[in-house]
Formats: C-alpha cells, structure tokens, sequence
C-alpha cells in the first residue's frame, strides 16, 4: 500500500497537461489500431490471423482457454494477471533498450482488435458484454500509458547520461531516481491490473468463453 500511495503522489507531481495531451494522443492512436484489427478479421480473415499466430502464445492461449472452459476461474484469472504483468513489465523496462516501447503497445491494440472480431463473429457480443470490455480496456489502457511512458522517460535518461560526458554522476543519480520510480509506478500498474484481470474473470463467467476461430 505504501509503494501505491508513494506512485500516485510521484504522479500528482507531474505536468498534468503534458500527461494529459500525450494520454490522448496515445489513446487516439489505440482507437485506431484497436479498430483496424477489429475491420481487418472481416476483410481480410487470413492476414489477421496470421497476425494473431505471430504475436501471441498459442500456448498461453489454448492453457487459458481449458481453465475457464473447466470453470477453474481462479487459474484463469491468475494466468490473465500473470501474462498482463509480464507484458507490462516489457513496456516498461524495454524502454532502457528501445527508448519507443509504445510501438509494443500499437501491435497489442491491433491483436485486440482482431481477437474482438473473433468473439464478435462467433456469437453477437451484448450490450453489457461491450461495458466489461469498455472497463478492462480503459484499466489496461492506462497501465500501457504508464508503462509505455515510463519506460520512454527510463530511455531517455539513460541517453542523457552516454551523451554528456560532465556531471556524470549527476546523471547516474538522476537516471537512479527515475529508475526507483518506475518500480513503483510499476507496483500501482499491478494493482490496476489485478483489478482489471477480476473484472475480465467475472466477465467470461458472466458471458462464457467459447470455442475460438483461429
């Protein structure tokens, strides 16, 4: 709880404008992709297939799929947190490497997309099914915003302190800092994805998980 209440004060002190017009942004660029790979399942089935086969863990996949399928929701709900947290822990720190982790996020929106085709095309999603869509997908776009903007900030500092030469430690402190903030800004992206990852159990317990058409 300490860690969670320190990552939402180190929030509270950031440029909420700055925050603001890159989090819309961000999410603009998600309503795309989400929406490209949602259209792509019925215009062009194989190539977003091929996509889903490509970026995803058949594996995971098919070992979650059995969990609900066996009513065993607390494995289900476990393997969903534990793929979540995995994937926002790459976003985060492939920041120190890639400097742009967003660009996971674009290919994550897009695998969204498609696999909502996939349950769309199956059987009619209701009304009520789209909100729990809605809410997970609104908490797990803002731990992909945190993580994606995080991991940049970790990125970039860490540029700082290869391009100048003086003040050095300076810069390794201030990258030190930043880093130690990250971890725990990464402990609150657990909880929103604890939250997110019960709401998505109740969800498939509520709606059922049927067979899929990859």
């Amino acid at each position: 709880m300490k860690a969670i209440s320190e990552a939402i004060e180190i929030l509270k002190k950031r440029k909420k404008l700055h925050y603001a017009i890159i989090a819309i942004i961000f999410l603009v660029l998600y309503v795309i992709f989400f929406s490209y790979g949602y259209n792509l399942y019925f215009n062009n089935k194989s190539q977003a297939l091929a996509i889903i086969k490509n970026v995803s863990d058949n594996n995971f996949i098919q070992i979650t799929l059995e969990a609900f399928g066996q009513h065993n929701y607390i494995a289900g709900f476990l393997l969903i947190l534990g793929n979540n947290i995995k994937s926002m822990a790459i976003l985060l720190f492939s920041g120190i490497i890639f400097i742009l982790p967003g660009f996971f996020s674009i290919t994550q929106a897009t695998s969204l997309g498609i696999i909502m085709g996939i349950s769309e095309a199956i059987r009619h999603i209701s009304f009520f099914h789209w909100i729990f869509v809605i809410v997970v997908g609104l908490l797990e776009f803002s731990t992909i915003f945190l993580a994606c903007y995080e991991g940049t900030k970790l990125g970039l500092t860490l540029i700082k302190i290869k391009k100048k030469g003086k003040k050095k430690n300076k810069k390794l402190l201030t990258f030190n800092n930043t880093f130690i903030e990250a971890l725990k800004i990464f402990v609150l992206i657990i909880a929103i994805l604890t939250i997110a990852a019960a709401i998505e159990t109740v969800g498939i317990a509520l709606f059922g998980s049927k067979g899929s058409a990859i």
